[in-house]
């Protein structure tokens, strides 16, 4: 009787974990320059979508100190199915292409894996920035070190410091388990438990009996 509750909640169990579905934490790519931290986070890579994040901006050191807007995104590694002319960016108003972004903007040569927004208004700076970029299509699986460009300006357009051009990192985040991968483990050690508590009882038995 006891064997038979013990497995009915194990089922129970295994079935509402097999609902659940797996648990899996999104990649997530960051470093700091400057006082100022990057951040990439996958939303959905086979749908090309990611969100790009800048913080503690106007509180930047060194010879970003004077930012006030900032001009252009530059972006690489992220493979080449997509369409770049059909993505979108939110905070929108900028125009998109495979260029390179230099100090003049999206104004390098174009490359296949490569892309680059450039705002025809410049876009205020805010202490803390999220853009949401939605490529039209899908990136690498295996995405490792994508490679960030950012042009900062004043308000007239004026660069302000170096270009940031660095491969960003990943920051440790590995996906979890999958839910129903653990209840598979868990269903093997129950079941090895009582196979092991049944064949002593037979043990038992036998020796009773001799």
């Amino acid at each position: 009787m006891k064997l038979k509750t013990i497995g009915l909640c194990v089922a129970g169990a295994f079935s509402m974990a097999m609902a659940a579905g797996p648990a899996q934490a999104e990649p997530t790519f960051s470093l700091e320059s400057q006082d100022v931290t990057f951040t990439i986070t996958v939303i959905d890579e086979t749908q090309g979508t990611f969100q790009f994040e800048i913080e503690n901006l106007l509180n930047a050191s060194g010879d970003w100190g004077d930012v006030t807007h900032i001009f252009a995104l530059g972006f690489k590694g992220f493979g080449t199915d997509f369409d770049i002319t059909a993505s979108t960016i939110t905070p929108s108003g900028q125009t998109a292409s495979n260029a390179e972004l230099n100090a003049k903007g999206c104004a390098g040569g174009d490359s296949t894996g490569q892309f680059c927004f450039e705002y025809s208004t410049l876009l205020a700076a805010t202490n803390d920035l999220t853009f949401t970029i939605d490529l039209a299509g899908s990136f690498d699986s295996d995405l490792i070190n994508p490679h960030l460009k950012v042009n900062f300006t004043d308000s007239t357009g004026r660069k302000i410091g170096d270009l940031l051009s660095m491969d960003i990192p990943p920051n440790g985040n590995v996906p979890e388990p999958a839910s129903g991968t653990l209840a598979l483990l868990g269903l093997g050690l129950l079941g090895g438990s009582l196979w092991a508590r049944r064949r002593r009882g037979l043990t038992r038995t036998s020796m009773a009996m001799a």
